[in-house]
């Protein structure tokens, strides 16, 4: 009988220990994570927490949400946010991978956009490097994973994730000081991105493929115009525009019907804001004798 009771003790212990993580609180969070940023650093420190008690699945859910609000943070709230702080929330998301680090394209993605993010703010050319080096370190892995067995590019996590943040990278001529710069890689990588099949991607509710997950339109649009001045071609750069002006258009008329979803709507809008921004700048500069130079400008800055 003791052998029983001390047995049925162990098969307790193994469930509890098995219990999975409660993470509404910082779910709930998270979807608030548009009211700005303290509601966001909230959430970051919540999944935070998690990180450090939990393991498996759980774990590397913590990181993911952690890397969300970092992009969320070091990027998008770039007007709301000191540089300094933007550059700890950056680093906290490296962290964060470190803690996770396999090959899985969860790890890949975010390690890869925190890293890019994180280089963007470098302050002097040979720190700018280092983040290049780091990038280089695990982009040629990350890409295999988004490879089918004909070695095409699929996508994967985030709906094309990781093609979706080397397109960022090879298509912004700021990465051209550092070796990274290659805007044909990049229109390559962004319309495999938007091709991408996507997926359901906890917490969000929704279904999300490569062509409704929005910030892949904006990569393709900069990956055309990038691609469009190397080649010194307008016709090549307004088709770029068209294309990212068609891609808003889609977004109001589904705003218009309600059939936009909102699982994403801060990072929606700010991709949003950004092609705008693109297509208005390319108008603008189309019209000048000198569009390339101009182009070029507005593309750096």
């Amino acid at each position: 009988m003791r052998i029983f009771t001390s047995g049925l003790l162990c098969v307790f212990a193994a469930s509890a220990n098995l219990q999975a993580y409660d993470f509404s609180a910082a779910d709930d969070l998270f979807t608030n994570r548009g009211e700005g940023p303290p509601t966001a650093a909230l959430a970051t420190q919540a999944y935070t927490t998690a990180l450090g008690q939990t393991s498996g699945e759980d774990k590397i859910y913590a990181a993911v949400q952690i890397g969300r609000l970092a992009l969320l943070q070091g990027v998008m709230y770039e007007k709301k946010i000191p540089v300094d702080v933007r550059k700890k929330t950056l680093d906290a998301c490296l962290d964060a991978m470190d803690a996770i680090k396999s090959p899985r394209q969860e790890y890949y993605y975010f390690a890869l956009s925190c890293i890019g993010a994180r280089g963007k703010l470098a302050t002097n050319l040979i720190e700018r490097f280092i983040y290049a080096r780091k990038m280089s370190a695990i982009q040629t892995d990350a890409l295999k994973s988004t490879q089918d067995t004909d070695s095409r590019y699929v996508g994967g996590f985030e709906a094309g994730g990781i093609l979706r943040v080397l397109a960022a990278v090879r298509g912004n001529p700021q990465a051209r000081a550092v070796g990274l710069y290659n805007p044909e890689e990049a229109l390559q990588f962004a319309n495999a991105a938007v091709a991408a099949r996507g997926g359901n991607y906890r917490p969000f509710k929704d279904f999300v493929s490569g062509q409704t997950y929005w910030d892949n339109h904006y990569y393709l649009g900069q990956a055309t115009v990038a691609l469009a001045l190397e080649k010194s071609n307008k016709e090549l750069v307004l088709q770029g525009r068209q294309k990212m002006l068609s891609t808003l258009s889609v977004i109001q008329e589904m705003e218009d019907d309600e059939s936009l979803s909102l699982d994403r709507k801060p990072e929606v809008t700010y991709y949003r804001t950004m092609m705008q921004k693109l297509a208005d700048q390319v108008f603008i500069c189309t019209q000048q004798e000198a569009w390339t130079a101009c182009l070029k400008k507005a593309m750096e800055e």
